[in-house]
């Protein structure tokens, strides 16, 4: 569900009022002035970059890289997802380097659940 209700309502839940928040012109985000937010919404259709320079390319490509990785599962169970998306972020955040250096390193450092 992706009414503006319904965003709205997470919105409120997740981000401190005052805060500001920087979207597309997805009609959902309509209301969030007069819920205490600041918002400004970056038009594709004229610009990726606003004047004031910002601009929402990190969050769509991090978007972007995530749905090509997770089509793979042919369907997450709502329970999971937080977990994949978790995972996706963590690969997003280190696709420049060798995962399994990292994997290795990680379980290097951390006490064995074994001892």
């Amino acid at each position: 569900d992706v009414s503006s209700k319904t965003l709205r309502k997470i919105i409120r839940t997740k981000i401190i009022p005052e805060s500001v928040v920087y979207s597309d012109g997805f009609r959902s985000y309509d209301g969030l002035v007069p819920d205490g937010f600041k918002h400004y919404r970056v038009k594709h259709e004229k610009t990726f970059v606003e004047k004031n320079r910002s601009h929402i390319n990190g969050i769509e490509n991090f978007w972007g890289y995530a749905k090509t990785k997770m089509r793979r599962y042919y369907g997450i169970d709502r329970k999971h997802f937080c977990l994949y998306l978790k995972e996706m972020e963590f690969r997003f955040n280190h696709r420049q380097q060798d995962l399994g250096l990292i994997i290795t390193k990680l379980l290097k450092s951390s006490k064995s659940v074994l001892d």
